[in-house]
């Protein structure tokens, strides 16, 4: 799951990640800071696992005080194979 959000400084980007890292099925979290100004961070999360829960991701996301402008890609894969 791809995300573009936008947050305050602080929190920084080690905290979220690793906050993010410890939910269900997040095997990985990669944070890129794409812009930054006086008062935010504009972030591309990328978030790989299994059976990931969006709701759970922006629940915390919003809980750092950071805002979800949009998902820019998903990836799903099938365990049987499009059977």
């Amino acid at each position: 799951m791809v995300l573009d959000v936008v947050k305050p400084h602080d929190p920084d980007i080690i905290e979220i990640a690793d906050a993010l890292s410890k939910l269900e099925g997040v095997k990985r979290v990669d944070v890129e800071v794409r812009d930054y100004d006086t008062n935010i961070e504009r972030l591309r999360l990328v978030i790989e696992g299994r059976d990931l829960d969006e709701d759970d991701i922006v629940e915390l996301i919003r809980y750092y005080g950071g805002n979800v402008a949009s998902i820019d890609g998903v990836t799903v894969e099938s365990e049987e194979g499009g059977k």
